[in-house]
């Protein structure tokens, strides 16, 4: 099988060294890079894959631990350095002299996306699949009339960027992941990172709030992450609250750095996703995922961006405590818990309105029509700090029974 070539060698081998006099380093990355592409290009790439596991004994779990594993991975982030430094060139290009420097802003996030996609593969092969998931370019911006800068320059940076993209493509195709044509994907992701033009920050969230409101029209599932880092206060999350269909999100997560963001919203889509066009869905596990999406949102929009600060205020102000440790010194946990309580009540209301006048997908597989249902009643209980810091608390969500979908008025659901 084509595949076994690169899994039956073990790095440093008599056997992989003597592939290795018959093949330079450079050319035996592309021809393991190229047989994984085979693999994943086929009609049936898993029971491909299976038939020559049974060759060579391996498991899916094993392959990935494996030296040919480890070659793909390194092979890749090698390349995503050199298209780092393509990158940070382009980037030169646009704000260099008579460049156009209304693609900037584009060109600097392409300049980010290739470092963590090479800091991905130096993680490993895992990493650098679940990296690859979602990986979207930004639009390049559009000239005014005042701008001035050379056209020979400007046409040198878009056929730089289109090379860019298709080296990413190979990737994602070699990794078994594919970039959808506008108007044929199956999931989205959509990320709101750190604002690369401070005083633009309305226009970014205005623009990713009518993109998932697009989104939620079109019937596209959707992942949503805040990458910002905080660095939109709370105007994004009140304009997701106030415009936006919290509850219909496959997965949400955000406040955090970009690597766990990442990591925890995508785990969580991807998962719903396959469930529902692969599980049988029941009561239980639909409470489950709603429990989920909602406390992921409660605490991202709640806690982490407003109750916490006034938490953090209160200790080291009010009790001249240590948030990080509410026993050193030892102080009144009885009214941290208490301001808990009064701050959650408060800022909770206006995202639980949201989420109960919510739906979610309920089927989204070949086989069962597309369907939603109807969040019935949150309620929160239950409120702690489980590590007697304020870094995090815990809480319980209770739920009440689904309902019918609910209907629209003006795009807003309600009850």
């Amino acid at each position: 099988m084509r595949l076994s070539f690169p899994s039956c060698y073990e790095v440093g081998s008599d056997a992989f060294l003597a592939a290795d006099r018959c093949y330079a380093q450079e050319e035996l990355g592309e021809l393991a890079l190229e047989l994984h592409r085979f693999m994943m290009t086929r009609p049936d790439p898993w029971a491909f894959l299976a038939r020559a596991q049974k060759t060579v004994r391996m498991t899916g779990e094993d392959f990935e631990r494996s030296p040919a594993a480890g070659l793909l991975a390194d092979f890749a982030r090698r390349k995503l350095l050199r298209l780092h430094e393509s990158a940070r060139e382009t980037l030169a290009l646009c704000e260099g002299e008579n460049g156009p420097l209304h693609y900037a802003a584009a060109c600097g996030t392409d300049v980010r996306l290739t470092a963590d996609l090479a800091a991905a593969a130096a993680e490993g092969y895992t990493a650098l699949h679940d990296a690859l998931h979602g990986v979207t370019f930004a639009a390049l911006g559009r000239k005014k009339k005042t701008d001035l800068f050379d056209e020979d320059i400007a046409d040198r940076v878009k056929a730089r960027r289109d090379a860019l993209k298709k080296a990413v493509g190979e990737l994602q195709t070699a990794f078994g992941l594919t970039m959808a044509e506008p108007g044929g994907e199956e999931l989205a992701v959509l990320v709101l990172t750190q604002p690369a033009d401070p005083a633009a920050q309305e226009a970014y969230i205005n623009a990713l709030v009518q993109c998932l409101n697009d989104n939620r029209a079109a019937g596209l599932p959707t992942i949503l992450i805040d990458a910002g880092n905080g660095t939109y206060g709370t105007a994004f999350h009140k304009a997701l609250t106030d415009q936006a269909e919290l509850g219909w999100l496959l997965s949400y997560a955000g406040f955090l750095d970009m690597a766990i963001v990442t990591g925890t919203a995508l785990s969580h889509g991807v998962a719903r996703y396959a469930f529902l066009q692969h599980g049988e869905q029941t009561d239980a596990t639909e409470q489950a995922f709603v429990r989920t999406l909602a406390d992921s949102i409660l605490k991202d929009f709640c806690y982490k961006n407003i109750v916490r600060n006034d938490i953090l205020s209160f200790v080291r102000n009010d009790l001249s405590g240590n948030a990080d440790n509410f026993w050193m010194p030892d102080i009144d946990r009885v009214s941290i818990l208490e301001r808990l309580e009064a701050g959650m009540a408060a800022a909770v209301a206006p995202v639980i309105e949201n989420l109960e006048r919510s739906n979610f997908i309920s089927s989204l597989s070949a086989t069962r029509e597309y369907a939603e249902r109807g969040w019935g009643g949150v309620e929160l209980t239950g409120y702690g700090f489980p590590w007697d810091r304020a870094f995090e608390i815990s809480m319980e969500i209770r739920l009440g029974a689904f309902t019918e979908p609910h209907k629209a008025l003006l795009g807003i659901y309600y009850k």
